[in-house]
């Protein structure tokens, strides 16, 4: 795929085939993806690598790039493996770095970054250069990685539900979004503890990086603009820390847009409106129990169906609904609320209540209901 001179940045959609092409077509900077056989190990702290990856790549010798960023030891490494790793995800992160199984992409050997222009991190000037360290690519078997596979049985929903939430203070708010949503929580730690934003998906751009977490907090605490200051001013993100107001009233601002972005692409916004539109359908109409399609189209929802999904997801990941498929016809699949407690409790915090003036009677019903 065709990247961006100088830069790390896709021309079009990199997740679009339409716009993916082979080795015989490269013309400037570009990206190799992975999957299909392909693994690539991206190492941007070589300090901080475990043991057990240290050993993998000093027993298995493949072929790597050296990143331009300084340090030699910075590279990526290419791997084919045999069998499937057992995760739905499509990266692993971790505080030295990424494994990249499908669908990402890393950039390849040749290709330019220009300092001056491109990073608003590194102290380098000039171009750098991704450099091949030229020999074959090896295979691994599958299990190999299995020390980097997180315990996703431990993160079911029922777990998720049986956390503790005090919906009117912050600080529990953003803990609830912190245990339940991975990349709200690679944000936080990204700002927290520093680093490339090039981890959490802003590739030298640590403003949108920021503007990402605005908007996440922005979420989880319904808009209080109060409370995301206090958070930001808590954590000391890379570029909040050292700027002046301007720049950290324009977070505050973007993120109050009412949708997050996650840059995964498999990822997808929520905005807290929709959320709150989706709950009031799903309780009051519906009681409890909907198709998609019947939200969407409810007089109480304003967003696209797109936004009805991700909402209805992100409300399952919470642990508050699930999905069933309809006794009569397998095809049929309903959302159905496991915790009208919780998510009415979740809807109805007092802030929210004071700051969207929702209709009185249907939150009323939702409150008779249970």
């Amino acid at each position: 795929m065709d990247l961006q001179d100088g830069t790390k940045e896709p021309t079009a959609s990199h997740t679009d085939p339409a716009n993916q092409f082979g080795a015989e077509h490269v013309d400037g900077n570009y990206g190799i993806f992975a999957g299909s056989g392909l693994i690539v190990i991206d190492v941007d702290h070589p300090d901080k690598l475990p043991t057990w990856m240290v050993q993998l790549l000093a027993q298995n010798p493949t072929f790597a790039v050296s990143s331009p960023h300084g340090s030699e030891a910075r590279r990526h490494y290419f791997y084919r493996i045999e069998g499937t790793v057992e995760t739905e995800k499509t990266f692993l992160k971790d505080e030295w770095g990424s494994i990249r199984l499908k669908g990402a992409y890393a950039v390849g050997p040749g290709s330019v970054i220009d300092h001056d222009e491109y990073c608003d991190d590194c102290s380098l000037a000039g171009i750098g250069e991704y450099e091949p360290r030229a020999r074959s690519i090896e295979t691994l078997q599958a299990n190999a990685f299995e020390p980097a596979l997180p315990d996703e049985r431990a993160e079911t929903a029922d777990s998720r539900a049986s956390v503790e939430i005090d919906i009117n203070d912050p600080e529990s708010r953003i803990q609830r979004g912190l245990d339940t949503n991975e990349y709200f929580r690679d944000l936080w730690t990204w700002a927290r503890e520093g680093g490339r934003p090039a981890i959490v998906g802003f590739p030298g751009n640590r403003s949108a990086a920021e503007t990402a977490l605005s908007a996440h907090l922005n979420f989880w605490l319904s808009g209080d603009t109060d409370a995301i200051r206090d958070a930001f001013n808590r954590i000391q993100p890379p570029k909040w820390s050292v700027s002046g107001e301007s720049y950290r009233q324009s977070v505050l601002e973007q993120g109050d847009n009412g949708m997050y972005y996650d840059p995964n692409p498999e990822g997808g916004g929520v905005s807290w409106h929709a959320v709150f539109e989706v709950i009031l359908a799903l309780c009051y109409e519906y009681e409890g129990q909907a198709r998609t399609r019947a939200l969407a189209a409810s007089e109480d929802v304003e967003v696209s169906q797109r936004q009805v999904v991700n909402v209805l997801n992100q409300l399952k990941e919470m642990g508050y609904l699930d999905k069933q498929q309809d006794e009569q016809d397998g095809r049929i699949e309903y959302w159905v609320v496991t915790d009208m407690e919780g998510l009415v409790e979740f809807s109805n915090s007092d802030d929210l209540l004071e700051q969207y003036n929702p209709r009185d009677a249907q939150l009323e019903w939702c409150r008779r209901y249970l």
